[in-house]
């Protein structure tokens, strides 16, 4: 039986595993045949993703056949992979009974894992731990999980000769008695689940495995955070049958908690004793009918949370001869227990049947569905919960989201019952919440595990979309808690933060009072909002959101009081009702005065609209005492304020029972004051819903319509037609007696006024009748109204009807989300993937994904695929496009064709057929001028006006031009009919150290606007009119580098630091901002796109030859390009260079020093019609780069290498780009000409030959008589003394130092193009017509 006296002594883990540490001995306290252990795993153990059974030292024979290591496969689960529970048992040295039966029980165990692991294509495929899946798909392409599995098989086994044995698996945090006696407790639905997953786990483990448990009992089965239930612990080790008459047995191998349940069947036991040996083994002497009794009492201990049987009613049990006697005697313990019928039923077929005709696991399931287990939860079982489970939270909650409708559509299809009595609407009620609850642990499990702001944004949406299938208990219970939790959370976005105060408010207010939760508002709801407004926060957002929510908290928690009030003693002096309520109103009232104190006025406003609620939380006396004589201090407030102020504060007068007309005169005295018509027209609404109320006598209401009666005849119509509405209250309110006396003498004036009359439409026809007597032409006059106006007299049922005029708004033409900061994983591109559903293949397919898009009744097959929105769908698509399996980049995606289609729209540019020059938004590099710019080498102006370089310039309609670069210079210039008119430096106040890089106009016209930056990291927004900058704004505290207009009013900025911004004008601020991944490089350029006039991405360029992709819609980072990537040939190639990201930035000759888009030119390159961009590099080589696949080729090929191209200009109508650069020379190419272009020159100079080239491009000649080696210029060296001339060459060079910006001004006669220098000269060259 075991070597007792060995498993008596004491075991220390460490001996057993040196990657162990004892966390918690479980079981009993006395000895056992095995003793079991909570361990952890140690770091360089956890690590170790393959468990495998191993044999130290077995036996001789054996060793050669059981040193290879198995791979295990286990059964996915949520619970930690760390911890591990470890059962050991002490062996005796030189017992050979022992050795066999050892080696026995691991042959048994091998050939159990060996069946688990070959059953990969059965029904019953038992997956790894981790959460893997088949990557096969299945015929009908639904997601491609692995089958769920209910049984936790052990993942190691080691036995050491004459020492011990170990068995090891993964620890789950609860048994099944552990998880029914924990909060939140299971309700029938829940239960009735678990006894699914039991049946289903007999199910894989008699069919699938063709194998037994052996002790199946509560202890044995264990349920994870996720509500998925696992038998554990097979022991095919433990004697098969026992002796009837030795009960000592039983506690040693079965009664390890030492309760005297048994979940054993009776013929286990026998009247005879058997020697413990293979023969009685559980491997061999245990048959699959004992393990259903034994499921069945551990069913009957789900539904009653009570043992079923001791030993002595087992024993009992196993002696009665028929199947009545046992029937009777079951069925007398289910009806004490309170057993449902159908339960119990089921449960006396399982007990009660002899061994030969007892059910199967999988013929309870088929007999007992929809009777005792709903038809949906095979649906839940083997579709939504297995693939759910198996991965990461963050695709959970994706899946989920996308799936949640469709899953509680497909649960109503499923819904079918044998209960006649049951309608069909409540059956489906009953299913969509019991479908909630079985989900619910996954949601609130992955909430706690989340990774990026985007999936906790999603989970709180569906938390608001299961509410309403959500019972008050369950909101109470389980919810609020998690909710309290992601409120007070602020490393998440601030959206999910409101969303989580919404759905707590909505609890709040659903929530029934009950004794045992008096106190949750004040233990719980007010101390997590309190804790919001004590916290120096500055999201605004989130402070509107409990500005607006707070009020409705505060009276319901009033009214839990009142109602706990109602529950406490009658005796007064033991109630402490009063103080209660009195630590309640100044709670409430300290965190009211916070909000309505707070200094950003949208937050007062919110606060002031619920003033209505503040006055029935406070109640009539703490209102007088507090909140009114408050609001009398903030008259001073803005005139966004006082539109609120003024109504609420006369309206609160309203709902209370007292009301001071002192103080209800004073709001309606000062706010007649005022000017503005809102708040006007809300002060006479607010007086109208008084008369309408009659909350004051009619001689305390008179004298309020007396004062707002002159505003009748306001020059505003909004005003006069407040206070004709007004009047009109007053008549149909009062009687006409009370209208007699005391409005006499301001009606009738009023009915000899046409137009204010016109306008009261509403008087009863006892009214009209009444001071008609005094109106000879009453009826005259009503006669020539306005038709849209009904007659006087009609009734009170007549309307009068408004026409309003629709008015279009030009919309911006880029738009964000203001306020909400888009967080992503910076730096983390590569680990994108493990957060978001799309990436996993098994999970996203766009042809089933469009096809999921049909009825779901349609479809015979349930396909828990990810249903993307169009917005998804388009992010995937313009995702980069991954390698093949052989690593081709070449290889193409299956939707590759539709993908290409969509990048293409994205990337389309304007064409001047299609939209004028005045609908697009000027782009720095490109002009859209109809006339050919034909420049010569003979300059119309010249003049050195800085002090350092022109590294920008930017002109304006009407001749205006400005040039900005080091010392912090700027000049504006006025171009006129015989050349410049006049010219000034602008007052930037900037530093003598700093050097502006970037100068565009965000808005032209009479009073243009100028945005600047440099390397001092201030984005700046210049006044040319008045001359003074009007908004500054620190980025990240590095050099801004680039800028490119988006909108009228939005532009995006680059820093050297990798930061990407969008600078809004009208807010003043960044509205949304990103950082480039390190391995792009620090940006040196941006160009936009467009689709239409709206700017919906732009392409940063690098110093490290990088183009980064941003679609500005979706607010992301799409594809990330290097150059030299493609077909075409590279500068740095020719000269053996490298254009690896790893080059120091200086020496890389592919660094981009400018960029233009190409829109639209008619190029020679092949696929020229895909979009691109011209790339100017450091080496001097012009690239064009196809930014829908990455291919750069070289476009632009001048003779004088190695000196860097600096700007470059484009005008599509006519495919010419002009360049410059360091080699201080400026050239014009035709693109769809290359023999055309040429060098500007001016006669008798000739320009060097210009041919194409192979690969598309077009390439400057190098001839002797043209052109002879070129010496950069620098700014401190000395300059040349030949004026611009090549020495012993023909052409000049058209600056003495490097070109560093190209631009086109315009007098409104002609176009010119103007240059500067990095000597600080400007010029404008002639054109030569």
């Amino acid at each position: 039986m075991g070597n007792q006296l060995a498993a008596a002594t004491s075991v220390n883990v460490a001996d057993v595993s040196s990657f162990l540490a004892l966390v918690a001995p479980l079981g009993g306290e006395h000895r056992y045949y095995f003793r079991s252990f909570h361990c952890a795993k140690l770091m360089n153990a956890a690590n170790d993703t393959t468990e495998t059974f191993r044999s130290r030292h077995f036996s001789v024979s054996a060793t050669e056949r059981r040193d290879t290591d198995a791979t295990v496969r286990r059964p996915f689960q949520k619970s930690g992979g760390r911890d591990v529970v470890v059962k050991v048992f002490v062996r005796t040295l030189g017992d050979n009974l022992q050795k066999q039966l050892v080696e026995f029980c691991y042959d048994h165990l091998q050939g159990l894992h060996e069946r688990m692991t070959n059953t990969q294509g059965a029904d019953f495929t038992v997956t790894a731990m981790t959460g893997g899946y088949r990557e096969n798909n299945t015929a009908e392409g639904g997601l491609c999980a692995s089958p769920p599995c209910n049984v936790l098989f052990y993942s190691r086994m080691e036995v050491h000769n004459d020492r011990f044995c170990m068995l090891e698996r993964s620890y789950v945090a609860y048994s099944l008695s552990e998880r029914l006696a924990t909060r939140p407790y299971w309700n029938m639905g829940q239960r009735l689940f678990a006894g699914y997953q039991l049946l289903q786990g007999l199910v894989q483990l008699h069919e699938g495995w063709d194998a037994v448990h052996g002790d199946l009992k509560t202890e044995n089965v264990l349920v994870d955070t996720s509500g998925w239930l696992y038998m554990t612990d097979i022991c095919p080790f433990k004697p098969g049958l026992l002796p009837a008459n030795n009960p000592a047995l039983f506690d040693y191998y079965y009664d390890t908690n030492e309760t005297r349940i048994c979940f054993l069947a009776p013929e286990k036991f026998l009247d005879d004793t058997l020697p413990f040996n293979t023969s009685n083994l559980n491997a061999n002497g245990h048959t699959k009918a004992m393990d259903i009794f034994s499921a069945a009492c551990v069913l009957a201990h789900i539904f009653t949370e009570e043992p079923l049987f001791s030993l002595s009613d087992t024993l009992s049990l196993r002696l009665m001869q028929t199947q009545q006697e046992r029937e009777f005697m079951v069925q007398k313990v289910l009806e004490e227990r309170g057993v449902s019928p159908n339960v119990g039923r089921m449960l006396l077929n399982m007990l009660c049947n002899l061994p030969a005709t007892r059910p199967t696991a999988r013929q309870l399931l088929e007999a007992f569905t929809p009777s005792v287990f709903p038809s949906y939860f095979g649906f839940i079982y083997h579709e939504i919960l297995p693939p759910l489970l198996a991965r990461p939270p963050d695709l959970q909650v994706q899946l989920l989201y996308s799936r949640l409708q469709d899953i509680l559509e497909e649960v109503e299809r499923h819904c079918s019952t044998t209960d006649a009595t049951q309608s069909r609407s409540t059956l489906v009620k009953e299913a969509k919440q019991l479908s909630v609850q079985l989900l619910l642990p996954v949601i609130l499990n992955a909430s706690l595990h989340l990774i990026t702001d985007g999936a906790f944004c999603r989970l709180i949406s569906i938390i608001q979309m299961i509410l309403p299938h959500c019972s008050s208990e369950l909101q109470k219970d389980i919810l609020l808690p998690y909710v309290l939790h992601y409120v007070k959370m602020d490393r998440h976005c601030v959206v999910a933060r409101i969303l989580a105060l919404r759905i707590l408010s909505m609890i709040c207010r659903s929530t029934p009072f009950s004794a045992s939760d008096a106190t949750i508002f004040d233990d719980l709801v007010l101390p997590c909002v309190e804790q919001l407004l004590k916290t120096d926060t500055t999201d605004v957002g989130l402070l509107v959101e409990v500005a607006d929510q707070l009020p409705g908290i505060l009276l319901r928690a009033r009214t839990f009081l009142e109602h706990r009030q109602s529950l406490a003693s009658a005796n007064a002096w033991q109630s402490s009702f009063g103080e209660q309520l009195n630590t309640l109103l100044d709670r409430g009232w300290d965190a009211l005065r916070l909000l309505y104190k707070h200094p950003n006025t949208t937050v007062v406003v919110v606060t002031l609209r619920r003033t209505v609620d503040v006055v029935a939380f406070l109640g009539e006396e703490r209102a007088q005492d507090d909140l009114i004589p408050f609001l009398t201090t903030v008259i001073a407030s803005t005139i966004d304020v006082q539109r609120e102020l003024y109504p609420q504060a006369i309206l609160c007068h309203l709902y209370l029972q007292a009301p001071k007309l002192k103080t209800l005169r004073f709001f309606l005295d000062e706010g007649l004051k005022r000017t503005d018509v809102t708040c006007l027209v809300r002060i006479v609404e607010s007086i109208a819903i008084i008369v309408e109320k009659k909350c004051l006598a009619v001689w305390d209401i008179m004298p309020l319509v007396h004062q707002v009666l002159p505003h009748i005849v306001n020059s505003n119509r909004w005003v006069s037609t407040a206070a004709s509405r007004m009047l009109e209250k007053v008549a149909c309110t009062h009687r006409v007696s009370d209208i007699w006396m005391y409005l006499t003498c301001a009606v009738l004036p009023l009915l000899r006024h046409p137009v204010p009359l016109s306008r009261i439409s509403l008087f009863p026809t006892a009214v009209k009748l009444e001071m008609s007597n005094y109106i000879d032409a009453m009826e005259q006059m009503m006669r020539t109204m306005n038709a849209e106006v009904r007659l006087l007299g009609e009734g009170t049922n007549s309307h009068e009807h408004v026409s309003y005029r629709s008015v279009s708004h030009l919309l911006p033409q880029y738009e964000t989300s203001f306020g909400i900061a888009r967080r992503s994983l910076r730096g983390l591109t590569s680990c994108v993937a493990s957060v978001d559903v799309t990436f996993d293949s098994n999970m996203f397919k766009p042809g089933v994904a469009e096809g999921m898009r049909c009825d779901s009744s349609q479809n015979l097959t349930w396909n828990f695929f990810f249903r993307p929105t169009r917005r998804e769908q388009k992010r995937v698509i313009l995702r980069q496009r991954p390698l093949g399996d052989d690593g081709d980049s070449s290889a193409v995606l299956s939707h590759a064709p539709e993908r290409q289609s969509v990048v293409g729209n994205l990337y389309q540019t304007r064409g001047v057929e299609e939209r004028g020059e005045s609908s697009v938004p000027s782009v720095a590099n490109v002009t859209w001028n109809a006339k050919e710019l034909k420049p010569i080498a003979a300059p119309w102006f010249t003049q050195t006006a800085h002090s350092g370089g022109i590294y920008c310039s930017s002109a304006a309609r009407g001749g205006t031009l400005v040039t900005a670069g080091s010392c912090g210079e700027a000049v504006l210039w006025s171009l006129g009919l015989e050349g410049m008119d006049y010219s000034y430096r602008m007052q930037t106040n900037a530093s003598r150290t700093s050097t502006f890089l970037f100068a565009n106009f965000l808005r032209e016209g009479m009073s243009p606007l100028l945005y600047m930056g440099g390397t001092d990291g201030e984005w700046c927004l210049f006044d040319v009119a008045c001359n003074n900058i009007v908004l500054r704004r620190y980025l990240d505290g590095g050099t801004l580098t680039s800028a490119c207009l988006l909108g009228d009013f939005v532009t995006l900025v680059t820093g050297a630091l990798g930061g990407v911004y969008v600078m809004d004008s009208r807010v003043g601020k960044e509205v949304w901002q990103t950082t480039l991944p390190p391995a792009v490089g620090p940006p040196s350029g941006v160009s936009p796109l467009f689709l239409g006039s709206r700017a919906y991405g732009a392409s940063v360029v690098t110093l490290t030859g990088g183009v980064a992709l941003f679609d500005l819609r979706f607010q992301m980072l799409v594809q990330e390009h290097r150059l030299g990537n493609g077909g075409g040939s590279s500068s740095c190639d020719e000269h053996g260079g490298s254009s690896r990201a790893n080059t120091r930035v200086m020496d890389n000759p592919n660094a981009i020093l400018c960029v233009s888009p190409d829109t639209a030119c008619s190029f020679t390159l092949e696929n020229s019609d895909r979009p691109g961009v011209f790339l100017g590099t450091k080496a001097g080589t012009v690239h064009w780069m196809d930014l829908s696949t990455g291919e750069s080729r070289t476009a632009l090929q001048p003779t004088t290498i190695g000196q860097a191209t600096r700007a470059l200009l484009v005008q599509p109508k006519h495919s010419v780009v002009v360049t410059a650069g360091d080699d201080m020379w400026i050239r014009k190419w035709y693109l769809a000409a290359p023999n055309r272009s040429k060098t500007l020159v001016c006669p008798p100079c000739m320009s060097p030959v210009y041919a194409g080239t192979i690969s598309g491009g077009i390439a400057e000649t190098r001839l002797g008589r043209h052109f002879t080696g070129v010496q950069p210029a620098h700014r401190n060296g000395p300059r040349s003394t030949n004026h611009g001339c090549v020495s012993g060459g023909v052409v000049p060079r058209h600056h003495e130092d490097a070109i560093l910006s190209l631009c086109l001004v315009s007098n409104g006669n002609a176009s010119y193009l103007a240059s500067g220098s990095r000597d600080g000269t400007l010029t404008v060259w002639l054109n030569t017509e």
